[in-house]
């Protein structure tokens, strides 16, 4: 197993921004960061939380942040 595995197999906390949480980056979607709040931001809405349960969802464009 991979370092970056472990890492999200132990996460309390993940935050993606701009990505979309598809297979090639979960691998199996049903267990992956199973312990982990998510935290989605994408500046398209049918994208959060389509392929993993989201905690916090975000809409907006991540250029416009400080």
């Amino acid at each position: 197993m991979y370092w970056s595995n472990i890492s999200v197999d132990q996460a309390d906390l993940i935050v993606g921004v701009g990505m979309r949480f598809d297979d090639r980056v979960t691998g199996k979607v049903d267990t992956f960061a199973p312990h982990a709040r998510i935290v989605h931001m994408d500046i398209d809405p049918s994208q959060i939380g389509r392929n993993v349960p989201v905690e916090i969802p975000i809409v907006g464009d991540e250029k416009g942040a400080p």
